[in-house]
């Protein structure tokens, strides 16, 4: 995990593979932005299509109320 936080801090980390979704990578993108301020809050990252859509397939359509 320290490794992680190193590479988050300076801004350099690998590319996820392109099997992966355009979405999923912005919102990885999101959730390592250097300065932390910046970052999505909780509530944004659970309106994300791709986190809403996964949440919906494990919990159902009423996961988030």
């Amino acid at each position: 995990m320290a490794g992680l936080y190193k590479k988050v801090v300076k801004g350099i980390y690998p590319k996820i593979p392109n099997h992966f979704s355009k979405e999923l990578d912005n919102t990885i993108k999101a959730l390592i932005i250097e300065n932390p301020t910046l970052r999505p809050s909780c509530k944004q990252i659970l309106a994300y299509p791709d986190v809403r859509r996964i949440g919906e397939r494990i919990f159902g359509s009423s996961w988030l109320e």
